[in-house]
């Protein structure tokens, strides 16, 4: 009966979604998802975007789910950047893709339906129950959302960015449900070339269960010349390995 009412309003409305404004972000989204995001949604992080985020940069939204920040990468870097946006759940890139159309995204963003990680392959990637939800992830659940899944193509950042042909990358946000480290190597290449400024998304439990540690992600970032930031302040590794829940940092460059 929903998708029906659903189907209904999206004739009325000419699939133009609906107008809304997120964190001070305008943008219109599908009709059954206009209320997804609460009005104050990762405003730190929205900061981060919009302060260290410029005209013309080249900018990956890894995990853009249904595309919020995407929208705020595309407006930030204008004409003269790109955006480039990977989603793999087949029906939330379905919505996303919808996103990008009616707002008129396609001049500077570039959707691609692929997972990332350390290297090119194929991967089970886990599909929740739950229509767009943002837990789906290439490591098995843990509570009631289920196991289903699809086989989809993973990807290096940094043999994206050379087969792309792809001059620099100035920013990348990382939002990858436990993979983060495996994201974070296969980032290396560009790294080394580019330095680019970070947001990283840390899902603690995940990492875990991944095989991954948060103490590893920490030497990664800081051998690799980032400072790490949380809340505006440098975090340090002690007070870093001690988070257990959900948390973002910004990497920036050391300036030791």
């Amino acid at each position: 009966m929903k998708n029906i009412i659903y189907k209904i309003l999206e004739i009325i409305f000419k699939n133009k979604g609906v107008k809304t404004t997120i964190s001070g972000t305008t943008l219109r989204l599908p009709i059954r998802f206009y209320k997804y995001y609460p009005q104050d949604y990762e405003t730190e992080n929205i900061a981060f975007f919009k302060k260290e985020v410029k005209e013309g940069d080249f900018v990956i939204d890894i995990g853009a789910q249904l595309g919020l920040m995407t929208k705020i990468f595309s407006d930030l870097v204008g004409n003269k950047g790109k955006v480039f946006s990977f989603e793999p759940t087949p029906e939330t890139f379905h919505y996303f893709s919808e996103m990008i159309a009616i707002n008129g995204l396609n001049k500077n963003v570039i959707a691609y339906q692929k997972a990332i990680a350390d290297r090119n392959t194929t991967a089970f990637f886990r599909v929740s129950r739950h229509s767009v939800d943002a837990s789906n992830s290439l490591i098995p659940f843990t509570d009631s959302t289920g196991n289903e899944g699809v086989n989809v193509d993973v990807l290096s950042i940094d043999s994206f960015v050379e087969s792309s042909n792809i001059s620099r990358i100035n920013f990348v946000k990382i939002d990858a449900e436990g993979a983060e480290y495996l994201v974070l190597k296969g980032l290396q290449n560009t790294i080394s070339r580019d330095m680019p400024k970070i947001n990283l998304a840390l899902h603690p439990g995940a990492i875990e269960k991944f095989g991954g540690s948060l103490d590893e992600i920490y030497e990664f970032v800081t051998i690799n010349g980032y400072d790490v930031f949380l809340k505006n302040s440098k975090i340090l590794k002690e007070d870093f390995l001690n988070i257990h829940d959900l948390f973002d940092v910004q990497l920036l460059q050391s300036k030791n």
